[in-house]
């Protein structure tokens, strides 16, 4: 198993993030021969000689390799802006609140609430190196917070916009948001009027500019519950 590790790393081509990523792969597999060649097989097909590609494609293959809870937890993370600290309380509310981790999942046979699982899944993302811990609890180490490589957040992103995951707004497109019907998640990096939004379909609408004029925030829930009823 030994050689059969170093002749993986080799396709890495020495590049630390596709080392660490391929890492994480192979940590979340049984510890066997059988495993470790599926996984062998897996880098000689995704990663190929060009040292350009590589890093690319050792990423698509940590994205494919994902169980398919993971991957809505995954491709939830595209709603954050790039190099955002995203604090994990905040992010699990969200995932629990829109269903992300579903009902069905919110019980197992060990009796785990919903957040308890959503935790679980946001573990296995950090063993998966697709996110970086950022900071922990001093007395119980949980994650407190963290944030997404610029390269895996480029992964991440192309997948959600691929599968209609949502849509990013700020002032250079936020008039368009009038002629998509369908768009059912809304992300607002920079700031710009509420009007715009005329979504029927719209069930999540995140904002992350920090500098909203006084008074806009009463405005921008307003017109939501506006729309709504």
């Amino acid at each position: 198993m030994k050689d059969l590790g170093e002749d993986m790393v080799k396709h890495c081509t020495g590049l630390p993030l596709a080392i660490n990523i391929l890492g994480g792969i192979l940590a979340t597999k049984y510890p066997s021969l059988t495993e470790w060649l599926k996984v062998s097989a897996n880098v000689k097909s995704y990663l190929k000689n060009d040292q350009g590609e590589v890093l690319r494609n050792v990423l698509a293959l940590s994205y494919d390799d994902l169980p398919p809870y993971l991957r809505p937890c995954f491709l939830y993370l595209s709603h954050f802006p790039e190099d955002y600290e995203i604090p994990v309380d905040r992010l699990i509310q969200l995932w629990v609140a829109e269903g992300i981790v579903s009902s069905n999942q919110e019980e197992g046979d060990d009796g785990q609430i919903a957040e308890d699982v959503a935790e679980g899944y946001l573990m296995e993302l950090a063993e998966r190196c697709m996110i970086q811990v950022q900071e922990r609890d001093i007395a119980t180490l949980k994650m407190r917070s963290f944030q997404m490589h610029d390269l895996m957040r480029d992964v991440c992103l192309s997948k959600a916009k691929q599968q209609k995951i949502l849509y990013i707004a700020d002032q250079s497109n936020a008039c368009q948001l009038s002629t998509i019907g369908r768009v059912r998640r809304v992300s607002v990096h920079k700031y710009f009027s509420i009007q715009c939004i005329k979504s029927p379909r719209l069930r999540s609408l995140l904002f992350f500019d920090k500098f909203l004029p006084n008074g806009e925030q009463d405005k921008i829930l307003k017109s939501i519950c506006l729309e709504r009823s």
